[in-house]
């Protein structure tokens, strides 16, 4: 899969203009369901399901220690 900037391997950015927790939280859950073995991202290494699984936990971790995701 070309992830593009949704998600990469690197660290978190979700704080800036016409960037949304929601908006990420939805696409997060569209990726989650998709059978992807690799994830090209516009930055940093490509990974795989697990790493994918792993970069969405710490992304939700965050936002909720922040108080942005219930």
């Amino acid at each position: 899969m070309f992830a593009g900037d949704i998600i990469y391997d690197g660290p978190p950015l979700y704080q800036g203009f016409g960037m949304d927790v929601d908006d990420y939280e939805a696409s997060f859950k569209q990726l989650e369901a998709l059978p992807v073995r690799i994830v090209h991202a516009g930055h940093d290494p490509s990974f795989g399901k697990d790493r994918l699984g792993a970069i969405i936990a710490t992304y939700r971790a965050r936002w909720r220690a922040e108080g942005i995701l219930a």
